[in-house]
């Protein structure tokens, strides 16, 4: 059962030496929220009379921004936890994908002409630690403004999507690796049907630190 404390014993029997280290715990965060009439949007995509297209009110489903410093591996996780599991028809899932920017959330970045510097000589040994070097430069200046980053609304076809499938009435799950120049993303905990009624829970574990920040009091819906 999960959140029960207990006392265990783990035996290893093998044909040689071992040594057993008990690793670190993981990091932790976790959100409880609603899907309601005002943020139950349903799936990306809806099949409606054997044709799928575009569900024009996913927007309004809980969304968080989730930040790091730097690579990572974490597990995501989307649980009901109201309603009566066994009987629902609405599955759960979840949609990972790049936060809204404006120009207001931008670092103030100056763009440097380094072609007087490139010698024409150079191997390609010495372009590949250039371009990591650039790499890094450009890692330590991304810093955005939080403040500023908005809910998503829509996609572009070229966009980093990530999206769960929807097979479980109880819970949804994804197990990332992820780099440092990836952060921020937004994690959109979905259901598969409009306006489905049920509290859920986020859960994410990771090796490193996180940071989990709702982006739900944005939430305004007219039809």
């Amino acid at each position: 059962m999960v959140g029960v404390e207990n006392v265990f014993w783990l035996r290893v029997f093998s044909s040689d030496d071992v040594v057993v280290t008990e690793l670190p715990a993981p990091h932790e965060k976790s959100v409880e929220y609603e899907w309601n009439s005002q943020t139950s949007g349903g799936a990306r995509y809806m099949t409606v009379n054997k044709k799928t297209s575009e569900n024009p009110t996913w927007p309004i489903n809980p969304q968080y921004l989730l930040k790091f410093d730097s690579s990572i591996f974490m597990k995501i996780i989307v649980r009901k936890v109201t309603g009566h599991f066994a009987n629902e028809e609405s599955k759960v899932g979840m949609m990972l994908t790049k936060p809204s920017l404006n120009e207001d959330s931008l670092p103030n970045t100056k763009v440097v002409n380094t072609k007087k510097n490139v010698n024409t000589n150079t191997n390609k040994k010495n372009q590949i630690l250039r371009v990591l070097e650039s790499t890094e430069k450009i890692l330590e200046t991304k810093q955005l403004n939080y403040e500023k980053i908005f809910r998503k609304l829509s996609y572009n076809h070229n966009e980093w999507v990530v999206e769960s499938s929807y097979h479980n009435n109880y819970t949804a799950s994804l197990f990332m690796y992820l780099n440092k120049i990836d952060s921020p993303i937004t994690v959109i905990p979905t259901l598969q049907e409009y306006q489905s009624k049920y509290n859920f829970k986020l859960f994410i574990y990771s090796n490193k630190p996180i940071e989990l920040i709702s982006l739900n009091n944005e939430v305004k819906l007219s039809l």
